[in-house]
């Protein structure tokens, strides 16, 4: 196709997505074989058309899948032909619409739908100012789908109803989340075929090893994830309680182990590096706080911390694991680059440019809300979620999972890549179909949601 178009056609499917605001199309309401009704001089015109009157394509567009009419939906029509081109035209509800044609001659006219299904029709179009007729049956590529096995590091496979999340490479798509059945199996269906390195993270807060698999189309794969052992290294045994543990601009190369109760606060202030881990077998009766440009390998607390955990400026660790906290708090451009783990928590705030690989609630968690350009990779809630708030740019990038949760909404621009799963919702679901790439699973909704 020229280079002369006004709307490449990677554009046009995300305008059809949803993605980016433009004016109103106008509709084409015909049958096959009737003109088209000309718009109000007010009306705007269909994207990529021309105000001057010219040949014009009546298509049908049906699902080859077997649905009917593709009705009321807007798709995508690329003409290759004496003059390319790409429209962005809407189906009536018969599944007709109108397709400007630059100029009289043959053209090879492909429709993509927005779910990615496509139709391939040659088409001549004798003079300017004639229509031509012709239908397209839209059907999907083949996939292939993966039947897994997920077992932990004794062999033996996870309960059922234990959520799983399936992510990979960019290839592999958006996270797929599922329920391990009785046998310890999950599937995820609707995978392109080729060769994917993927791990699968549970709702337990663990996470398996990576397995490399080969999709088919039209076949499906059946491996096995194994989830990694416990490597916390937290010590078993107790010994003597510190009142607190203070780090202001220091190198330290080694674990920082305390065998009892820390009794006051944990901060690592200004540059403190800690070429190792923060190691407390008991609880932290205060905060634990990294900030400035702090750093530290992983932050293991045996116990509960019973003051809040706060990542703020450019402070960062690759994990954190307790047992309880009241609140957690990623802001500025701090981060957790890999995963937070915690069996109950109380509210979670990731703000400004904060960041966290995976959060990971075994049970239950009061509050998660991102605010701002704030990211995280998966949310997880084994059980009772009562708010989970994203807005302005925040984004996940792969599947949002709970058990219950009290209010869902997305809001402002915040996006989820991957899946939003849930059993139920009680009181309030506000989010936009747009703002979500992957599926909605939700079984019990609030009543108008």
């Amino acid at each position: 196709m020229s280079a002369q178009r006004r709307w490449t056609f990677t554009a046009l499917l995300v305008l059809i997505a949803g993605t980016v605001a433009v004016a109103p199309v106008v509709p084409a309401v015909l049958a096959t074989g009737a003109s088209s009704p000309a718009p109000d001089a007010a009306d705007p015109s269909p994207v990529g058309s021309s105000p001057d009157a010219g040949p014009v394509l009546a298509a049908t567009i049906l699902d080859g899948d077997g649905g009917g009419a593709l009705a009321e939906t807007t798709v995508v029509a690329e003409l290759d032909g004496p003059t390319d081109a790409v429209e962005l035209v809407t189906t009536d509800a018969a599944g007709t619409a109108s397709i400007p044609v630059p100029e009289s001659g043959t053209y090879t006219v492909t429709v993509t739908a927005k779910d990615g299904a496509t139709a391939t029709e040659r088409v001549d179009i004798a003079a300017r100012e004639s229509e031509a007729e012709t239908t397209f049956e839209v059907e999907s590529a083949a996939t292939g789908a993966i039947d897994a096995l997920v077992t932990d590091d004794t062999g033996e496979p996870l309960p059922e109803g234990t959520w799983v999340t399936v992510t990979g490479d960019d290839a592999f798509g958006p996270d797929r989340t599922g329920l391990v059945g009785a046998d310890g199996s999950v599937s995820i269906d609707g995978v392109e075929p080729g060769t994917y390195d993927l791990r699968a993270l549970t709702s337990n807060g663990t996470e398996t090893e990576t397995t490399t698999v080969t999709v088919a189309a039209n076949e499906t794969v059946v491996t096995e994830f194994t989830t990694n052992s416990s490597d916390s290294e937290i010590p078993d045994d107790r010994g003597e309680d510190v009142d607190e543990l203070r780090f202001r601009s220091e190198a330290v190369d080694d674990d920082v182990v305390v065998y009892g109760d820390v009794e006051g606060d944990i901060v690592l202030a200004g540059d403190t590096r800690i070429d190792g881990d923060v190691l407390i077998a008991g609880d932290a009766g205060g905060d634990v706080v990294v900030r400035g440009a702090a750093t530290v390998d992983r932050i293991l607390v045996g116990g509960d911390v019973r003051g809040d955990i706060a990542l703020r400026g450019s402070g960062t660790t690759e994990a954190v694991a307790v047992d309880s906290a009241e609140t957690l708090t990623v802001r500025g451009n701090a981060a957790v680059d890999g995963s937070v783990e915690a069996a109950d928590i109380g509210d979670v705030t990731v703000a400004g440019s904060g960041s966290i690989g995976e959060l990971a609630v075994e049970n239950t968690a009061s509050r998660i809300k991102l605010t701002g350009g704030s990211t995280v990779g998966t949310v997880t809630v084994g059980a009772e979620l009562e708010t989970f708030e994203a807005r302005g740019g925040a984004t996940v990038d792969g599947s949002v999972s709970f058990a219950t949760a009290e209010t869902v909404r997305l809001t402002g621009g915040a996006t989820v890549g991957g899946d939003l799963v849930g059993d139920a919702v009680t009181q309030t679901f506000a989010v936009p179909d747009r703002l979500v790439e992957g599926d909605v699973s939700i079984d019990d909704l609030p009543s108008g949601a």
